[in-house]
């Protein structure tokens, strides 16, 4: 298509008939510009207008490079065509003619892009009609975006109340044929041919109590109440289970049901290194060259079968040596009840109770009294040593023996019988009966008609008392005996006294007693001559 230069101002033509009919749609707009052309050639310069006096109703002005046309109403009948063209057609430039036109056609507009008045890189509208690209919320980051393609971006939410167009169904109807669903209709043989075309359609579901969870990382298989990132508490009921596949490896597991937290009871890692809590079960052979820690199979056999044909040998077939054995004693476990590890306090403590005790299990060490103590009340059966003394209980209350530190009476509720003496050589003061007395030995009884002191002798003296200045037996009573002899055989002396030196040999002071037997004499001798005086009966009234 070419254009004249220096043409003349296009004007309006002679009003002539309409076209019964539109034209069509202009597909080659450079052909549309050649028909316009010659079509405004022979245009004539006529301008009409109506301009009252005192207002202007219309008007149409113009100028060498502009017009302007304003009324209340503006009709145009035929076809408007807009073409940006102008300065090509006046010759005031050069260069390409851009094709590109808006051709106005009754309820037709045919054009290439339409922008809305805010368009920008951040709002705005536009719909470019020659690509079929759509671009809501302006240029750079549209909230909307249809490339023309058949690709649709949307940034919002997409809702839909109505059919849509790939199907008869609209999405309240499909949920509700969802549900409607018999419990079978996905079966074990159509979760195969899914599992058989690939995991990655499948989002949730091997049974009520299972799900299987694909992304891109990871592949779960898992109780739907399971959490390999810990539950962080313990749980009742089933053990919550599950498989996780990732790039680390493969791992089968469980949530502890006290704590929640996640145990791998078997886990390989992707070098193929592999922990089994349980117990590993072989159906096959293991190959003799597999190691374990840098060590075949085969070698760990021939080893494991020398040291059994060894297992019932007497003795040390292989000669070992402690100092070849490692570890210590200690490291071995208990064996059984009579067997058990001792600490430093208990060998200690044995070797204490050895030294103290010999092979009669007698004790042979001193007793260090500042040593044993007390520990709780005085007991009811027992011997307490402490600090206060020694003491004696039976059958409890008050102690049956008594023997203070203090040096104070030692108190003896029983007998004292020995084969030895009884040496009594300090002395102790006593008032009775208004009478003051010193002595070493005393027997005062409480119960009335019992003896303080009684000597009993098969063939020597029953009591003997001995004193250099005092007396060697003093016997008192209120009304009982003092002293007492008495004797069974007829040459045994009921009781003798003896004086040594000038003192008298008896003192009596108070009223003799004596009744009057038969048998009982008194001899009375010469004091010069000792010759027998007589015998004589005697009573002491």
């Amino acid at each position: 298509m070419t254009i004249s230069r220096g043409q003349p101002s296009i004007g309006l033509s002679n009003i002539t008939e309409s076209a019964p009919t539109l034209p069509p749609v202009v597909t080659d707009v450079a052909t549309h510009l050649d028909y316009l052309t010659n079509q405004l050639a022979d245009l004539t310069q006529i301008v009409a207008g109506k301009v009252d006096s005192d207002r202007i109703r219309t008007q149409i002005a113009f100028s060498d490079e502009a017009l302007f046309l304003s009324a209340e109403d503006i009709v145009l009948f035929g076809n408007v065509t807009i073409g940006n063209i102008i300065k090509e057609q006046n010759g005031t430039t050069s260069g390409n003619i851009d094709p590109s036109i808006t051709r106005i056609v009754g309820d037709r507009i045919q054009t290439g892009t339409i922008l809305s008045n805010n368009w920008s890189a951040t709002d705005g509208t536009s719909i470019n009609l020659d690509t079929g690209q759509i671009l809501v919320g302006g240029s750079t980051n549209p909230n909307l975006s249809f490339d023309g393609a058949g690709n649709l971006t949307i940034s919002g939410t997409l809702t839909a109340d109505s059919i849509v167009e790939s199907s008869s169904l609209t999405l309240s109807d499909i949920t509700q044929a969802v549900e409607g669903l018999p419990a079978d209709f996905f079966d074990e043989a159509d979760l195969q041919s899914v599992l058989d075309a690939g995991v990655e359609n499948i989002i949730a579901g091997l049974s009520a109590d299972f799900q299987l969870e694909v992304d891109a990382n990871s592949i779960i298989a898992k109780h739907k109440d399971a959490d390999p990132a810990g539950l962080g508490s313990g749980y009742s009921g089933v053990l919550r289970t599950g498989l996780l596949i990732n790039a680390n490896g493969i791992a089968m597991g469980y949530n502890d049901p006290g704590t929640g937290a996640w145990t791998n009871a078997v886990s390989m890692d992707a070098s193929g290194n592999g922990i089994f809590k349980g117990t590993v079960l072989a159906d096959s052979i293991i190959a003799a060259s597999a190691t374990i820690n840098g060590v075949t199979l085969g070698a760990i056999k021939g080893q494991a079968e020398e040291g059994d044909s060894h297992a019932n040998d007497n003795g040390n077939p292989h000669g070992t040596q402690l100092s070849q054995v490692g570890g210590r004693l200690d490291d071995i476990s208990d064996l059984g009840s009579a067997y058990k590890h001792s600490t430093a306090n208990q060998n200690a403590g044995g070797g204490r109770a050895y030294n103290a005790l010999d092979g009669n299990s007698k004790y042979i060490l001193e007793l260090s009294t500042q040593h044993i103590t007390v520990s709780g009340t005085s007991p009811v059966n027992g011997i307490v040593i402490d600090g206060d003394g020694l003491r004696g209980y039976k059958g409890g209350g008050l102690p049956k023996f008594e023997i203070p530190t203090d040096g104070s009476a030692v108190v003896l509720k029983g007998d004292i019988e020995t084969s030895g003496k009884v040496l009594a050589t300090g002395q102790h003061t006593i008032s009775y009966d208004g009478k003051t007395f010193i002595t070493s030995i005393m027997g005062r009884p409480d119960l009335a008609g019992t003896i303080g002191v009684v000597g009993v002798s098969d063939n020597t003296w029953g009591v003997a008392g001995y004193s250099k200045t005092s007396y060697g037996v003093y016997g008192i009573a209120n009304s009982g005996y003092g002293v007492v002899g008495a004797t069974e055989s007829s040459n045994a002396i009921g009781m003798l006294a003896v004086g040594f030196g000038t003192g008298a040999a008896l003192e009596v002071q108070g009223k003799i007693v004596k009744s009057e037997v038969s048998s009982h004499r008194l001899k009375l001798y010469n004091a010069s001559t000792g010759a027998l005086v007589d015998e004589y009966r005697y009573e002491f009234t």
